[in-house]
């Protein structure tokens, strides 16, 4: 079943890059943070099987991006 994930990450000014933060299944960053996030980070969504679908989905946005 596909769920959503939420990957949390920073942009390193000095590095001119996108570092990822943490990835985790929706309702668990909803518990943890509320509708926020930690000041200095944003967030992105993507659909995702299980958490290694997840981290492998993240990695290849960002190398895409960077």
């Amino acid at each position: 079943m596909v769920s959503m994930w939420v990957i949390t990450k920073q942009y390193d000014i000095a590095n001119c890059k996108t570092n990822i933060v943490s990835v985790e299944p929706y309702e668990e960053f909803i518990a943890k943070n509320g509708a926020g996030t930690v000041f200095g980070q944003s967030t992105d969504m993507i659909e995702a099987i299980d958490a290694l679908d997840a981290w492998k989905r993240t990695r290849e946005i960002y190398s895409e991006r960077d």
